[in-house]
């Protein structure tokens, strides 16, 4: 089975379950766009699994987003969608403290959380996700809204990443 499938089955599709069950059920945070936008940024993002924490530079977790984001997004979550905040939580280790702007090392050891806070930080965005079939949407979508147009990586990175994390490499 390809890498690519497992995570998306033991990482991606549990906790983007858990997410949508935290907004009251509705089938929009667990998406088929959603999950293949995210296995996209994961696969570019961490070199088809390889890194967890950025070689140089501040990023971590498989979905390579940096601690100032992530505390950004804590503290958007916590102005305008507590209950988000607390679905969160279920995938940050087990403490007796909320989760706060500091805990972004959390992305480096739980997979889940990762993701988790990688899903949150895209419903911030006005732009509708491109259709689940809509690969080269999607890879657009990632490099504008994920990588920006700052960033070094383009819409191939990511549409290349995967398709090899899929198994269909071109």
């Amino acid at each position: 089975m390809k890498l690519g499938k497992l995570f998306v089955e033991h990482v991606i599709k549990p906790v983007l379950d858990h997410l949508d069950m935290a907004t009251g059920g509705h089938g929009k945070m667990n998406t088929q766009a959603a999950i293949n936008l995210i296995l996209m940024i994961v696969a570019h993002e961490s070199g088809k699994l390889t890194y967890s924490k950025q070689v140089r530079g501040p990023a971590l977790g498989f979905t390579q987003m940096e601690p100032a984001t992530f505390g950004w997004l804590i503290e958007w979550l916590g102005k305008t969608r507590p209950h988000l905040l607390d679905a969160l939580s279920m995938f940050a280790p087990i403490s007796a403290e909320p989760i706060g702007k500091n805990d972004a090392d959390y992305m480096v050891i739980s997979p889940q959380f990762a993701v988790a806070t990688a899903r949150l930080n895209l419903i911030r965005f006005p732009e509708a996700l491109p259709k689940a079939d809509d690969l080269e949407g999607l890879a657009r979508y990632a490099k504008k809204y994920w990588n920006t147009h700052a960033g070094k990586a383009t819409e191939a990175d990511y549409l290349n990443a995967y398709k090899f994390m899929v198994g269909d490499e071109t």
